[in-house]
């Protein structure tokens, strides 16, 4: 019974995001000077490459957040565009949500992009040694773990998917929401957090009986997954004082690196910022401020 008071919960919270990303979108002002193509990759599936004429080769590739239930290849045009000014190619993807499908399904689904872009490199003159992987929120820790999962052969086998010859140069986690065990957790609602919506949204992600399936354990944490071991590219990850809901989640990670002795740069924007500020208004202040030290960080990468 908590498991469907959850979802219909989350899918009234899904439209309500659908629509007010929906009024986002319909309001920007695009720069007319970056061209935007759209591809098929899989069936129902595409994506945009954003690029303008003196585009260098390297690849920005974002994943969009949206709670793994809503979002598309679109949803961050704003934000591709900054980049796509700077003179990167950008690809945006769509990935199934978590209303049809688990998190599996969506790993599955970025691996195919990534097959799809290497097998074709030469037709979009991709230089895949210069790869960056970024996403926001939800898509940020589908970011982190497609990285690892690509190093990792048992975590392939789990996903079923094949090793990428990506040369990643860099990870940028803005607003990542990594720990799934926490993601749900209701602020003041102890009971609630632990009853309905952290179990509620693991077991979207995993499906029925998640706590015993192997995919779920090694998953769910980034410190399943993240050891002294673990080769790791240069990390930026991007919070706010004011994302009061998930802040806390790029602090456990950035705890996790440092304690595995792994590089990383926090940005933190100290003023009253939403979550995933310099996503949903790249041309305010701190989003301007906020994109800008994420340009840097690949300029300073490639």
């Amino acid at each position: 019974m908590f498991y469907f008071m959850f979802k219909k919960i989350y899918y009234k919270i899904r439209d309500e995001i659908n629509a007010g990303n929906k009024k986002r979108l319909d309001r920007e002002v695009l720069d007319k000077n970056i061209t935007v193509n759209t591809y098929q990759y899989k069936d129902n599936l595409a994506f945009n490459i954003y690029s303008k004429d003196n585009s260098s080769n390297t690849l920005v590739i974002d994943i969009h957040g949206g709670g793994w239930i809503c979002g598309d290849k679109d949803t961050n045009r704003g934000f591709c565009y900054e980049l796509a000014k700077a003179n990167f190619k950008v690809c945006s993807l769509d990935y199934r949500l978590i209303d049809k499908v688990t998190i599996k399904e969506q790993i599955e689904d970025i691996f195919c992009l990534f097959k799809y872009l290497e097998t074709n490199k030469d037709i979009f003159n991709l230089k895949l040694d210069n790869v960056i992987l970024t996403g926001d929120s939800a898509g940020g820790q589908l970011a982190l773990l497609s990285y690892i999962i690509n190093e990792r052969t048992d975590l392939r086998e789990i996903f079923n998917v094949d090793k990428i010859n990506f040369n990643i140069k860099g990870l940028i986690l803005n607003h990542s929401v990594c720990n799934l065990d926490l993601a749900a957790n209701l602020r003041g609602y102890r009971l609630l957090s632990k009853y309905v919506s952290i179990p509620g949204l693991l077991r979207m992600l995993y499906g029925k009986g998640y706590k015993n399936k192997e995919i779920y354990q090694r998953t769910a944490d980034p410190k399943k997954y993240i050891y002294k071991e673990t080769k790791l590219p240069k990390i930026l990850i991007i919070s706010s004082l004011g994302d009061k809901e998930y802040k806390y989640q790029s602090d456990i990670l950035v705890s996790l690196l440092n304690e595995k002795g792994k590089e990383c740069f926090y940005y933190l924007e100290q003023s009253d910022a939403e979550h995933v500020f310099n996503i949903a208004r790249p041309n305010s202040e701190e989003g301007i401020k906020c994109n800008l030290e994420i340009i840097n960080f690949i300029n300073g990468l490639i």
